[in-house]
């Protein structure tokens, strides 16, 4: 196909090309790019191609497959983290389901974090009966009855060390968050 031909073609459908390059990319200046590349990949192979119906056919396989390509991109980022002498070092192809992992490591190391806090504060506030208490219903997952029964109680009192030191924690915790 001659140049002329092709160059044609390429203006006559232009807009219907970048209509098709919208609908997959996220930004006009994207699929302008996107158009563009497409045509220098098309251009490189205009000897190959024989018709206008052909011109359009591959255009559009193009910037599919380039939307494609672009879309997978935009899923993987780059990771910066740093050495032990603070140097950076750039982890390439840290895709969001690693990113999605990390995250949720975080988040488990935040949580171990605050349960070691609220720990601390039972041993400070809490009374010797009422951590011990807390520990066989909350840690060793008894029942009230079995905690009555083993602490020589009423199973009432063991609900009502049980509401109050909860009380305690959530308040410990509420004046904690205010700050």
């Amino acid at each position: 196909m001659s140049e002329d031909i092709m160059t044609s073609a390429f203006v006559k459908l232009r807009r219907k090309f970048l209509q098709f390059a919208k609908g997959m990319l996220p930004s006009e200046e994207d699929a302008e790019d996107a158009l563009q590349d497409a045509f220098v990949r098309l251009w490189q192979r205009a000897d190959m191609l024989d018709s206008e119906q052909e011109v359009e056919a591959m255009t559009v396989t193009t910037l599919r497959n380039m939307g494609i390509d672009r879309w997978r991109k935009r899923k993987t980022t780059t990771l910066t983290v740093r050495d032990e002498e603070e140097n950076p070092v750039n982890v390439i192809g840290i895709n969001q389901a690693s990113m999605k992992w990390h995250e949720a490591e975080e988040a488990k190391e935040e949580a171990r974090e605050k349960l070691k806090q609220v720990e601390a504060m039972m041993e400070r506030e809490l009374s010797p009966q009422q951590l011990e208490i807390i520990h066989l219903r909350e840690y060793e997952e008894r029942s009230y009855a079995e905690i009555a029964s083993m602490l020589q109680m009423k199973e009432t009192a063991v609900r009502m060390q049980v509401s109050r030191a909860r009380k305690a924690i959530r308040d410990y915790w509420k004046m904690k968050n205010e700050e």
